[in-house]
């Protein structure tokens, strides 16, 4: 997560060991301006990494809730038609099962 002014961005990549980061290949990131900030700090700065390709973050809606409503946004880096069908179906399973 990197905070600068009004942004945020939460990220996620194929760790390689020792705290390194796979620059290409796989990773995902979601960035917030700054009223997505506002809200995803009023819904406790939650986010998930899924997997190295597939991240989530929770922001709080207000709009006509009686209770707390939250709304989900996701952000996939999906798998190329070259990819094996394995490789497809590892994106998926985390979500499904």
């Amino acid at each position: 997560m990197k905070l600068g002014g009004v942004w945020c961005w939460l990220q996620e990549g194929l760790c390689l060991g020792d705290g390194v980061v796979k620059q290409r290949g796989e990773g995902v990131a979601i960035v917030l301006s700054g009223s997505a900030v506002g809200v995803w700090k009023d819904a406790g700065k939650s986010w998930k990494a899924w997997s190295s390709r597939l991240v989530s973050v929770k922001l709080k809606v207000e709009r006509g809730c009686r209770d707390k409503c939250f709304m989900y946004v996701f952000s996939v880096y999906a798998p190329t038609y070259a990819a094996s069908r394995g490789d497809k179906n590892a994106l998926i399973h985390p979500m499904c099962c």
